[in-house]
């Protein structure tokens, strides 16, 4: 059969699930640079014959034998996510003991005491005879005036400043590497006197690393950094720009996890996520048991596995095959006299005409999506349907509205104005 646009017809497998309007892509089993693609017409199921609208085309020549998949559109990509909050600053060192205290000045000479008043006269001696009365007790006399204070005695010879204690156990930030790629350098404000504990530095690095790497801190010497679970960097560890943390673990310093990083069972993740290439048997990137996931079949190629069953594959070139049938979500419709169809929402329609109906512009309309409307006439029938202006057919179509039959209605979104569409109806 010729490479070419238009009506065809191939008889492939059974039971392979198409219904008519989804869009397939029969490819030359010998070179899939020859294919064609367009929306299925008509599938019986159980003889497997498949009659198709071919709509687009590429390569050539008349191919003998044929793979036919479903096939799709890429969608627009996403916007990138904002960046992410860089983490808080570590807390600040220990202060080191304070330096002794100098010696205390001599205390100044005291004042001198003052007079004692006079003794009053003492009274002549009575006779003897009976004791007399005792007189009553004579004034004291006032206390003399207080001595003036001694001058200050000068100040003591300060004590020698103490030596600085050791760095407390937080990360210090060190500021921008220096150095080279493979052979950094740190230079943090309070400089490391030595090796000794396990002192943490977080920096940014200038220069992204080609292999194994040392790191010299405040001069104490190049030592080897080291991953996290202590396996040698082998090139690429290390991205300019990005900020890192290590921690020297008494031989060699080991590189943890950026704030905010991805962790795996405590290490942290500080390049691409790799893994062995894996089997369909047991996947290399496990997804919640050993039999899900995904597996490098060859460069490029990565194949999705559910439950030990391949669901699809991608190639290099970035398209996607199906290994099993697409069944999109069917979204049902409340009737309505107006109805504006969300495209957000799903790619097939239902709707039960229970009266007349106006199928109004659909919203969120993306150049390329594809989708199908199922119009059920109800037990009356009769029941019409008009198109908003967005909808355009090669010829304006004849309604059929036998009661309790189905129209479909197969359209793809050619811009954001413009829906082309074909109706069939009858069934």
């Amino acid at each position: 059969m010729a490479i070419s646009v238009g009506t065809k017809a191939l008889v492939i497998d059974t039971e392979m699930g198409f219904e008519p309007s989804m869009w397939v892509l029969a490819t030359d089993a010998a070179n899939p640079a020859n294919a064609m693609a367009g929306t299925v017409v008509d599938y019986n199921p159980l003889s497997g014959a498949l009659t198709f609208d071919v709509m687009e085309t590429y390569g050539g020549g008349t191919p003998s034998a044929w793979r036919v998949t479903l096939s799709g559109r890429t969608g627009v990509t996403g916007q990138q996510g904002v960046k992410g909050d860089t983490g808080a600053q570590g807390p600040t060192g220990l202060t080191g003991p304070q330096g002794s205290q100098g010696s205390q000045g001599a205390q100044g000479p005291q004042g001198d005491k003052g007079d004692t008043g006079a003794q009053g006269p003492v009274g002549p001696t009575g006779p003897t005879g009976p004791q007399g009365v005792q007189g009553p007790q004579g004034d004291t006399g006032a206390q003399g005036p207080v001595g003036a204070t001694g001058s200050q005695g000068p100040q003591g010879v300060q004590g020698p400043v103490g030596a600085t204690g050791p760095q407390g156990p937080g990360v210090v930030w060190a500021g921008n590497s220096g150095g080279g790629a493979n052979a950094p350098t740190l230079t943090p404000t309070l400089a490391l006197s030595g090796l000794t504990g396990n002192p943490s530095y977080e920096f940014i690095a200038t220069a992204t690393n080609s292999g194994p790497v040392t790191l010299n801190v405040s001069g104490t010497g190049a030592v080897a950094l080291r991953k996290a679970n202590g396996a040698a960097l082998s090139g690429g560890e290390l991205q300019a720009g990005t900020k890192y943390a290590v921690t020297y673990d008494g031989a060699v310093w080991r590189l943890g996890a950026p704030p905010n990083a991805l962790e795996i069972n405590g290490g942290g993740m500080t390049g691409p996520l790799q893994t062995a290439s894996g089997t369909s048997g047991v996947p290399a990137l496990q997804i919640g048991e050993s039999a899900s996931g995904f597996y490098r079949i060859g460069a490029g190629i990565v194949s999705m596995i559910a439950a030990g069953v391949e669901v699809f594959r991608t190639a290099a070139s970035g398209v996607v095959t199906f290994a099993k049938a697409v069944r999109p979500t069917i979204v049902t419709v409340p009737y309505a006299a107006a109805i504006t169809l969300d495209l957000d929402q799903g790619n097939s329609f239902v709707v039960n005409l229970t009266g007349n109906t106006t199928l109004a512009n659909p919203i969120n309309l993306v150049a390329g999506q594809r989708f199908i409307v199922d119009l059920s006439q109800d037990s009356s029938g009769g029941r019409v349907v008009t198109f908003g202006s967005c909808f355009k057919f090669q010829t304006t179509p004849t309604q059929v509205t036998t009661a309790n039959s189905t129209a479909y209605l197969s359209c793809v979104v050619k811009s954001a104005t413009v829906v082309n569409c074909m109706y069939n109806g009858g069934w």
